[in-house]
């Protein structure tokens, strides 16, 4: 602990800005709780991680469980050495590689990232090259000698190549890379620039769909960057909006070489036998097909699907990963202009131009790309080499976080930090009205159809990339204390907000569905929970709400046996945000392909699809649906992809829309488009069709009328299950 002294030169708001941006990233804390705190820890100048931790604990301003959520992103003093010379202060998030953290660094002390690498992740390295300019290629394989993986695994080396490549690449469109080492346990870490905006993928899903101007701009910065990376020769082969990071004035810089590789002709080919690497939802299809002969054009294709996505507000192709490989590799998308007319004919011929499946018919250097990219800026009034303003995040209403906004007393003067805020108190919730907010739209992509098997193969996804969180907005006014309200339980579940009337009263049957509302029709089966956690496991009862099994039951019943009887937890923060975390399983969990760590909750990135596999039993495709109406999401839709897809759950929080393609809840056999609109109140369930301007209460034996699909509802039982 005595460690922690060495901090105390430090100036006082680094430690807190980081804490504040880390609990923001994981969603713990929304604008207006962050600006609060930002007050009283900047009135109580604790200069160390400890000293934060002293005072949360002593002031009680955050309670409960999310108190000690928000503990544990701050180091402990066992790991403070551990990155020498730079200094951990919060943890910012956990990738598929390894932990992320904000520190300190040693030579600015400015705020930096900590990018690690787990131990765990160890394979074979199939060979070695060194270029003369010093740079190290190591690739991992099946082949070799087949012998256990080094210490100095591959995948360790993989950050120190990304490192060495990143160095490497000085250009103000690219994150740089400060420093690697390793840890005292012999770990690779290496040390980037932060960027407090946050990421591409972040803007995107915060506002639907991004104005022409500033996709373009965005575009340009980054076709820029793989100028750079193409004048070495490197192709990057991870493009995606998560890989993409901002700046306050509108610049991007490109992050993640961690894959990168090089396309000179002398290079070894390398490769992991039966592996395809990069990111689904922006892969060219020559690298689903596992072509050795990648280059830029493949990094180009990748770019004009962040430009589509950016302004689509979706991706080309959307659905599982098997849907977009095969979109990729075999549906034309539509043209923007064609969902969006607004769109100019130069942007919309761009977009189509990179993704093009004949790769000879791209673009065929990024400074091609940049130029008409250039040209339709210019056409748009954008002056070249002008940067275009982004647009503000929305602003959360903070009455979404009721059980964690404080009501502050006045800012007490510098004071020891184990002493509390005198009077400091909890605001009661707001009454939330009951009705409904107006249905969520989005463009129409497709699902790519049936078409020639692809080869199987690994998909070695990285993890949502970490991006930084908008700054910390300017403390908010102090309010003088109010009386302190009785306590009351921490609820995360949030009904749904106003705009769309209830058609009648609400009747007393209504509310006697409770929290567990399920649907069933002929062929399908829906189990929707309006709860704080959702617990999968062996066997349904007090303390598991989803029995996971394969069906006909005596069929698996011995591979069933490998779930454990509480296996997978689904939890609901207080911004809205779903987390995963196994629950210490027999067998294990997997998330997108990556082994959960026992205890660790995972965040789950919302707007994509991901992949669920528990105890390689059952396989479960999970999505989090961004809210229309507040921060956080909606809800989180599971789906079954092997076994009985006609069953399937959500965790509701606002509402969820059930149907074929472009609903929120895909089901077999729904055509495309939603069938029906399902909301929580809070104390009773409701319904309505997409263009209908009431809804519907729901009761006890209801039809609901979606009109391919007619479900009728019932209360669950634990005692049936569903």
């Amino acid at each position: 602990m005595e460690r922690f002294i060495l901090l105390a030169r430090m100036s006082a708001h680094l430690p807190i800005e980081a804490f504040l941006n880390a609990a923001r990233r994981h969603r713990l804390i929304d604008s207006a709780l962050a600006g609060r705190l930002h007050a009283a820890l900047s009135a109580a100048k604790p200069t160390t991680p400890l000293e934060i931790d002293a005072w949360l604990v002593a002031n009680q301003i955050i309670t409960g469980d999310a108190l000690t959520r928000v503990r544990k992103l701050l180091p402990d003093a066992a790991m403070w050495d551990d990155y020498q010379p730079h200094r951990p202060l919060a943890h910012l998030a956990t990738g598929g590689m390894g932990d992320i953290w904000l520190a300190r660094d040693a030579q600015s002390s400015e705020l930096v990232v900590i990018k690690t690498m787990r131990s765990d992740l160890a394979m074979p390295i199939s060979a070695v090259e060194v270029e003369d300019d010093g740079t190290v290629w190591l690739e991992t394989g099946s082949g070799g000698t087949g012998g256990e993986a080094s210490p100095g695994s591959a995948m360790q080396r993989r950050i120190e190549r990304e490192s060495r490549i990143t160095r490497q690449l000085q250009h103000p469109n690219i994150v740089r890379c400060r420093d690697h080492g390793l840890t005292r346990s012999g770990n690779l870490f290496m040390v980037l620039d932060y960027h407090g905006s946050g990421d591409l993928f972040e803007l995107i899903t915060a506002h639907g769909r991004l104005p022409e101007t500033v996709a373009l701009s965005l575009i340009e910065q980054v076709a820029a960057a793989l100028e750079a990376s193409h004048r070495l020769a490197l192709v990057h082969r991870d493009i995606k909006a998560g890989n993409i990071f901002l700046t306050p004035d509108g610049g991007a810089k490109l992050a993640d070489f961690g894959f990168a590789r090089s396309t000179r002709a002398n290079r070894t080919q390398l490769t992991v036998a039966g592996s395809i690497i990069g990111s689904p939802s922006c892969m060219p299809p020559e690298q689903i097909e596992g072509r050795t002969d990648l280059d830029i054009r493949g990094d180009i294709y990748a770019l004009g699907c962040v430009l589509f996505q950016a302004i689509a507000g979706t991706p080309p192709f959307t659905g599982t990963v098997q849907d977009m490989m095969r979109g990729h590799c075999s549906v034309v998308p539509p043209t923007l202009t064609s969902l969006h007319s607004e769109i100019s004919a130069a942007t919309s011929a761009i977009v189509e131009r990179c993704l093009r499946k004949d790769r000879e018919k791209r673009y065929a250097t990024p400074a091609e790309l940049r130029r008409d990219v250039q040209r339709a800026l210019s056409a748009l009034g954008v002056a070249n080499g002008a940067r275009v303003p982004l647009p503000p995040r929305p602003t959360s209403a903070s009455s979404r976080l009721p059980n964690l906004q404080p009501t502050i007393a006045e800012p007490p003067p510098a004071i020891a930090v184990a002493k509390a805020v005198a009077n400091a108190a909890v605001t009661t919730p707001a009454t939330i009205p009951a009705t409904i907010p107006a249905a969520r739209t989005a463009p129409t992509v497709p699902v790519a159809a049936a078409s020639p098997p692809i080869a199987a193969a690994v998909i070695a996804m990285a993890a949502t990339p970490v991006g930084g969180i908008d700054p910390i907005t300017p403390p908010l006014p102090i309010h003088a204390p109010a009386p302190a309200p009785a306590p009351t339980p921490t609820v995360s579940v949030t009904p749904a907000q106003a705009t769309i009337p209830l058609s009648v009263s609400i009747p007393t049957a209504a509310t006697a569905l409770g929290d567990w509302l399920v649907l069933t029709d002929q062929d399908t089966t829906i189990a929707l929970f309006a709860r704080p956690r959702l617990t999968l496991g062996k066997l349904m009862g007090a303390s598991v709400d989803i029995c996971l099994r394969n069906y006909p039951e005596e069929q698996y019943r011995a591979d069933c046996m490998r779930i454990s009887r509480q296996h997978v937890v689904i939890t609901v923060d207080q911004a809205g945000g779903f987390h995963l975390q196994d629950l210490s399983s027999a067998n294990g969990t997997a998330w997108d392909g990556e082994a959960l760590i026992g205890g660790r909750a995972v965040a789950i990135a919302p707007a994509i699809d991901h992949l669920l596999d528990v105890a390689q039993v059952v396989s479960l495709r999970a999505r989090a649906v961004p809210s229309r109406s507040s921060i956080g999401c909606a809800a989180l839709v599971l789906g079954r992809t092997k076994n009985r897809p006609g069953l399937a759950y959500a965790l509701v929080r606002e509402e969820v829309s059930l149907g074929g393609p472009g609903a929120d809840l895909m089901l077999p056999g729904c055509p495309q488009g939603i069938a029906a609109w399902i909301t929580w109140h809070g104390t009773h369930w409701s319904w309505r069709t997409a263009t209908a301007t009431t809804a519907t209460p729901i009761t006890p034996g209801m039809v609901i009328d979606g009109g391919t699909r007619r479900w009728s509802a019932r209360a669950g039982d634990a005692n049936v299950g569903v």
